[in-house]
C-alpha cells in the first residue's frame, strides 16, 4: 500500500526530550556519534522526514539547547522539576504542548516523541506512524523490535532466594515457536493529542505498531551501547 505523501503541517508536532543529567553515560546527548552530537541524529531525521514545520527539543540544559539550535531545532525551556531523574515523561510532553500553544499558537492533532538515545530512524518509520494516525483507527503508534528471548523464559528469585519462573511453569518449558511474539518499544512514538491528554500515557488502549530491525532500535544508555552504535555506523549498516 503506497504511503500518504508527506507535507509540512501544523497538525504534527515533534518533541525530542533531552535533559542534561544522564548518569550511565555522562553528557551523552551532546557526545559525538559518527562525528555529530547524539541528539543531532534525532533532529536531522525528524527534519528530513518532511512532516514537521519545526522540531522542538525540550531541555533544561544550556549546552544541549545550543547544540540543538545549531542543528535546526527550536528550544522548549523545560522546568527543573521536569528534568530530575524520577520525572515521568508524560508531564514533559504536556508541558511541550502548552509551550507550543502559548509561544507559537500551535495546537497539533498529532505528536511524535523521539528519545535522543535512539538515534537511528528512517524516513519510512515516520511515514508508517503518520499513515497509521491519519487512518483514524488508533490512539498511538510505536516502532518496536522483537525480543531476543520470550519473556516466558524469565527467572526470578523467590523470598528464600531460590530461582522460580516468573510466568507459569508450562510457559517456561514451552518452545519459542509455541509462544506469542514479544516486543520492546523502539525508536519512535506517535499519538493523537486528544488521546494522550485523556490517558496521560503512550501505550494506550488502541496502539498500533510496526517492527523495526534491532540494529535501528539501539538505545544508548551505557558505554557498550555507544560502542555498538559506532560500530554499526563504521560497518555501513546504518546511514
Amino acid at each position: 500500500m503506497p504511503s500518504i505523501p508527506l507535507d509540512k503541517s501544523n497538525e504534527f508536532l515533534c518533541v525530542i526530550p533531552a535533559r542534561g543529567g544522564s548518569k550511565g553515560v555522562p553528557r551523552k546527548n551532546v557526545r559525538l556519534l559518527g562525528g555529530i552530537p547524539l541528539i543531532a541524529h534525532s533532529i536531522r531525521s525528524a527534519l528530513d522526514s518532511g512532516i514537521f514545520p519545526e522540531v522542538y527539543v525540550s531541555t533544561e540544559d544550556p549546552e544541549i539547547a545550543e547544540v540543538s539550535r545549531k542543528f535546526g531545532a527550536m528550544i522548549i525551556d523545560r522546568p527543573q522539576e521536569l528534568a530530575i531523574d524520577k520525572a515521568p515523561m508524560p508531564p514533559v510532553i504536556e508541558h511541550a504542548l502548552s509551550w507550543a500553544k502559548a509561544k507559537n499558537g500551535v495546537e497539533p492533532k498529532f505528536v511524535f516523541m523521539l528519545q535522543p538515545t535512539s538515534p537511528f530512524r528512517s524516513k519510512e518509520d515516520f511515514e508508517k506512524c503518520r499513515d497509521a494516525l491519519l487512518k483514524g483507527d488508533c490512539d498511538s503508534v510505536m516502532g518496536v523490535f522483537e525480543a531476543d528471548d520470550p519473556p516466558q523464559w524469565t527467572l526470578t528469585p523467590d523470598a528464600k532466594g531460590f530461582l522460580k519462573p516468573l510466568f507459569p511453569i508450562k510457559d517456561y518449558l514451552s518452545r519459542r515457536q509455541d509462544l506469542p511474539p514479544a516486543y520492546f518499544d523502539g525508536p519512535i512514538y506517535a499519538f493523537r493529542t486528544d488521546s494522550f491528554l485523556k490517558h496521560k500515557k503512550f501505550l494506550m488502549p488502541k496502539t498500533r505498531f510496526f517492527v523495526v530491525p534491532k540494529s535501528r532500535a539501539v538505545d544508548i544508555d551505557t558505554e557498550s551501547d555507544f560502542m555498538l552504535a559506532e560500530h554499526l555506523l563504521k560497518l555501513g549498516a546504518l546511514k
